[in-house]
Parts: C-alpha cells; sequence; structure tokens
C-alpha cells in the first residue's frame, strides 16, 4: 500500500513539472482520459469533479463511465457543463424517476380500481406460464428523461462526433460478456449502462440484453486508455466493503457478496490509473439521491485534495478558449422537428391509437412536454412497461420513433392479496384474493376480469367491460360469494351466520375524461341464503331474491375515485332492496 502511495506522489511530481513545459499548444499537450465508476447517488459526486475541473481549466479529451458514471459522464459529453447538470440534479423528482409504477392520480378508472383492491402491488402475469416482473421499476420516467436530454444528438452515428469522446460500458446479460457502447442511440446506450439487475430491466441493443457494466468493470480506465488517454484519471465513488459487524443480516451478507465480485475488477483497473480522486462519501449510500447537492460538494472538494497533482493538468486561457470552442462546434441545439413518425413494439390495433393521439407532432417542432404527457397516458394503461422516444433518419428526413415495450411477463395480469380480519381478538382470520386481468378478449380495449378470495369472504366475481366508443361501455357480470357472519348481543357473540348469495347483472356506463369519475345504470338480479351455522338452531334463516320483478332490480351508481383512501358516490334504485344486504344480527332473537 505504501508503495502505491509513493507511485502516486511520484506521477504527480512528474505531472507537476513536466506536463506545463508539454503543453505550450493544443497538438502538444497530452491527451487526458477520465473513467467515472458507478455507484448509485454516490455517482452524483462525479458532477463536483467536473465542475473543480471546469474552474481550473483541465481539458477532458476522452470519457468512459459505468452506471451512474455513465450518466454524468454521458450527459458531460453532449457538451453539459456542471453547473447545468447540477441544476437538472436539484431540479428532478427522484421518488417519481425511481418508481415501480404510473402514480395513482395518473391512472385509468379501472387501474384505479386495481390499485384501490390491491394496494401491494404484488403482480404476477401469464404469458407463457407464471411469472413475475422482470424488476422493481418500469425504468418509464427515467427512460423519457434520457431520451429528453439525448433527442438533439439522434443523428450522431458514432459517440466520437460527440463533444466529448465518449464510452458507457454495459454487461450482457445472456453472453456474460462487458459491451462497451460506443454507437447507436445514445439514450439507449445510458439506460443500458444504468439498468441494475432486478431494480431496473435490461435494456435490449442490436439484441443483446445489457444491463448495469458494474457488473464486470466499475471503473473503465482501460476503456480510457484504450481510446487514446495519455494521463488517466479516475473517479472512484463506489462502495466500500462492509465491516465484520455489518455481515450479520442476509441484506449485509448479500451486499459484501456483490461487493466482492465487483472489487478484484476495480483494483486492476485503478493501477491504470495516473490520478485516483476518490470522494469521501461514507455517510451515504447507493439510494441517497435526496443528498444530492451534498454529495455533489463532496466531489468538489475530493478534487480539490488533489490539487497538487491536478493542476498541473490545467492549461493556459487560449488554450481553454480553444478547447471550448471545439467542443461548442459539435453541441447540437436545434430544435427537433419530425417530418414522419415510426412505432415499434405495439400490437397493430395499439399502433392505430398511438399514432392517432401523437400524429399533431409530425411537421412542427417538437414539443418534449407535450409529447411525454401523451406517453405517459398510454403508459397508465398498464399494458406497456415503457415508451421512449428518439430521432431518426430515413431518406434524408428526420423522423420521430417511439418505441413501445410491453409488459413482458402479461398479460392476463393477475393481482395478489392478503387479508387480516382482528375485528375480533379471539378469531383472527385471514385470507387471500387475486384479481386476473384478460385485456383485448373480443375487442381491443375491452377487459375480462376474475375475482376470487378464499379467508374471512369467499368469493368468485367476473365482469366483461367493452367499450363502444365515445366513452360508453357494457358491463356484463356475475358473482358468488359465502360469509360467516357473526350475531352478537351485548357485546357477546350468540351466533354465527353461514350467508351465501349469487347474482348475475348487466351495466351501461360512461367513463369521464378525468379517469376518476364513472357512471352506470344497469340491472341485477341476485339470491341471497343465510343459515344458523353455529348457536341456537331455532334463530330465522333467511333467504330471498333480489331483482324480481324486474323493476326492483334496477339501479344507477355513480362512483369518483379520488385517491387512495377516498371513494365517493352516491346509489339510487326505484325501491329499497335491490342494493340492500341484510344481515342476520338485523332480526330479533326469538324469545
Amino acid at each position: 500500500m505504501m508503495g502505491k502511495h509513493r507511485n502516486l506522489i511520484l506521477a504527480g511530481f512528474l505531472l507537476w513539472v513536466w506536463v506545463p513545459g508539454l503543453a505550450q499548444t493544443a497538438d502538444e499537450r497530452p491527451r487526458i482520459g477520465v473513467a467515472l465508476s458507478g455507484g448509485g447517488a454516490r455517482g452524483l459526486a462525479h458532477i463536483g469533479v467536473l465542475q473543480w475541473f471546469e474552474e481550473h481549466q483541465i481539458p477532458i479529451d476522452y470519457l468512459a463511465g459505468t452506471s451512474m458514471g455513465g450518466l454524468i459522464g454521458g450527459l458531460h459529453a453532449l457538451g453539459m457543463a456542471s453547473d447545468e447538470m447540477r441544476q437538472i440534479v436539484e431540479s428532478l423528482d427522484w421518488n417519481q424517476l425511481l418508481t415501480a409504477s404510473p402514480a395513482y392520480s395518473d391512472l385509468t378508472f379501472r387501474r384505479k380500481e386495481d390499485r384501490r383492491a390491491y394496494p401491494g402491488r404484488l403482480q404476477l402475469g401469464w404469458q407463457q406460464g407464471l411469472k413475475t416482473q422482470s424488476s422493481l421499476s418500469d425504468a418509464h420516467f427515467i427512460g423519457l428523461l434520457l431520451s429528453r436530454l439525448a433527442l438533439p444528438y439522434s443523428s450522431v452515428d458514432h459517440f466520437d462526433e460527440m463533444p466529448i469522446p465518449f464510452r458507457a460500458v454495459a454487461v450482457d446479460m445472456e453472453g456474460a460478456q462487458r459491451i462497451i457502447l460506443e454507437e447507436g442511440s445514445l439514450a439507449q446506450a445510458l439506460q443500458a449502462t444504468i439498468a441494475i439487475p432486478g431494480v431496473f430491466p435490461p435494456v435490449e441493443v442490436d439484441g443483446q440484453l445489457l444491463a448495469d457494466g458494474g457488473l464486470l468493470n466499475n471503473l473503465p480506465t482501460d476503456v480510457v486508455k484504450a481510446l487514446g488517454a495519455d494521463i488517466v484519471i479516475a473517479v472512484d465513488v463506489g462502495t466500500p466493503l462492509s465491516e465484520r459487524e455489518d455481515l450479520a443480516s442476509f441484506l449485509g451478507v448479500l451486499n459484501q457478496s456483490i461487493g466482492v465480485m465487483m472489487i478484484e475488477n476495480v483494483r486492476q483497473n485503478l493501477l491504470l490509473a495516473d490520478i485516483i480522486v476518490s470522494p469521501d462519501l461514507q455517510d451515504y449510500t447507493t439510494m441517497d439521491f435526496s443528498a444530492g447537492p451534498a454529495i455533489v460538494d463532496l466531489g468538489y472538494q475530493a478534487a480539490e485534495s488533489k490539487r497538487v497533482f491536478l493542476e498541473a493538468l490545467g492549461v493556459n486561457d487560449t488554450q481553454w478558449e480553444q478547447y471550448q470552442e471545439f467542443k461548442s462546434s459539435r453541441r447540437r441545439e436545434e430544435p427537433f422537428r419530425a417530418e414522419f413518425l415510426e412505432l415499434v413494439g405495439p400490437s397493430q390495433r395499439g399502433q392505430e391509437e398511438i399514432h392517432r393521439s401523437l400524429e399533431e407532432n409530425i411537421g412542427a417542432e417538437l414539443q418534449t412536454t407535450a409529447l411525454e404527457s401523451d406517453l405517459n397516458a398510454f403508459y397508465s394503461l398498464g399494458r406497456y412497461r415503457a415508451l421512449s422516444y428518439r430521432g431518426i433518419t430515413r431518406e434524408q428526413e428526420e423522423g420521430l420513433l417511439v418505441e413501445v415495450t410491453p409488459k413482458s411477463h402479461g398479460p392476463p395480469f393477475i393481482d395478489l392479496g392478503f387479508e387480516i380480519n382482528g375485528a375480533d381478538i379471539h378469531n383472527i382470520r385471514f385470507g387471500v384474493r387475486s384479481r386476473t386481468t384478460f385485456l383485448d378478449v373480443g375487442a381491443y380495449g375491452s377487459e375480462w376480469r376474475v375475482d376470487l378470495g378464499s379467508g374471512p369472504e369467499t368469493f368468485a366475481r367476473t365482469e366483461y367491460y367493452y367499450p363502444v366508443g365515445w366513452g360508453f361501455f357494457l358491463a356484463p357480470r356475475a358473482f358468488a360469494e359465502g360469509e360467516n357472519t357473526p350475531l352478537s348481543e351485548e357485546g357477546q357473540r350468540v351466533a354465527e351466520y353461514k350467508e351465501t348469495s349469487a347474482g348475475a347483472g348487466f351495466d351501461l356506463g360512461y367513463g369521464f375524461g378525468s379517469r376518476s369519475n364513472e357512471i352506470r345504470a344497469g340491472y341485477e338480479i341476485s339470491t341471497l341464503d343465510a343459515q344458523v351455522r353455529i348457536g341456537d338452531p331455532l334463530l330465522p334463516s333467511l333467504e330471498g331474491t333480489w331483482g324480481w320483478p324486474p323493476w326492483d332490480g334496477l339501479s344507477i351508481a355513480w362512483t369518483v375515485l379520488l385517491f387512495p383512501g377516498a371513494v365517493s358516490g352516491w346509489n339510487f334504485a326505484p325501491t329499497g332492496f335491490s342494493r340492500v344486504r341484510v344481515s342476520p344480527g338485523d332480526f330479533p332473537r326469538p324469545s
């Protein structure tokens, strides 16, 4: 370790003596390459390091990064200064970027119903067998952010054409190989390098499923060296290995195992660096995105602590101006105008609907805010994992390519829920329930919903939702339910009824554009049977049919779904019995 430090000191001394003598002209100065490591939120420290470089006029000729280092490096490579990146970090809604699904307020009415009934969001799918989701987050909002930032560079064929030549490091999840991304879609490259397995889904690029490059190369100094850098600066923000006392839990051991797999490659690549900048981030984890400004400042302080080595790399005012002019000549900020629209991913019927919604973006300057609002609306349908966009060129015309990624585990989708009824401390009851949703059964936009439950309440319910146009829909339904209902007297349970019911109905409804309102008018016929299960056999039973004569079954229902904890609405029926459920506890006990 001491020998390593001596080597670094010697290297710094030589740079201090050697570089000013060489760096008299742009052609004579050594080429500087910077490698930025992965580290999640800790990687925001890279912005502070780059800020210090700018203030001290240290040119960067090559950039390579992995994971968050790839993201920050990519943004800087396309010409974004450190103050711009700092503003973006401070303005981002990290909760939304990392969210697993659309916000409740953005969901369609039926998806709101799903979220209310199954708030745990444990969803399976039946796509060639029972499957789970491929990741905790859909990465939809991250994809939109990267689409927006990289849009001006859609026509760049190779990352060497960017203001700073750039490489992103990813891993082929099928071939277990390191992949150096140097051409193609910049947005895709950045999303691939940050695709932490299990957290974000892998990204398909040229037929390969790519994920976070930190698995095989978390500090790509070798990549920078291969680009032709004479001096390699490594910025290492990786999470250090844990102490023994932190290995007493399952998560601690799992986290350490991942660190052990990555650290050997990092150690080898550190040997290729001439200068190493390691911010003191011991108080921050990979998920501390809310502490972004403080982490950025620690990166700046880390660069300042290496001033004696780094200052020697600074250039004079004339060279710095030439360097900035060169980058500015490659920066692309002109408005994007699409002459055609191309869709990839959805079904034929889905393509027609999305194309009809987005065609207003053709032939005019692209308004990314409006475009992303439309894409979010399709995301809220619950059938797509993510939607993103980028520019393409066909026969010398610029067009807009919208990539729609369907969910890989369904449809049909299976939402699961668990229930604990502790109303009676002496009789705590547990239950499990599920909702299976089949899409496009008979027509695009239709749904067949099947609810099953076992426990305190046993039930089987089904509804077929068929949109007929202009917001109207038809909804035939049927159900069978069973529940054990206690009968109490003066706080003491005296009996328990077994209550069963079954029925069917048909509704004509209208869904309002707010996505939170629905009104239905329909007819339902059902039977109810309540028999004594435990207790005095002389207690009365209850049997009956609701909905006959027919006018008893007519009803109107209006529902407003505002947020997960609130439902408002009213129900009306010509007679008082079509929607009334009678509890056996309402009947007097015979003397």
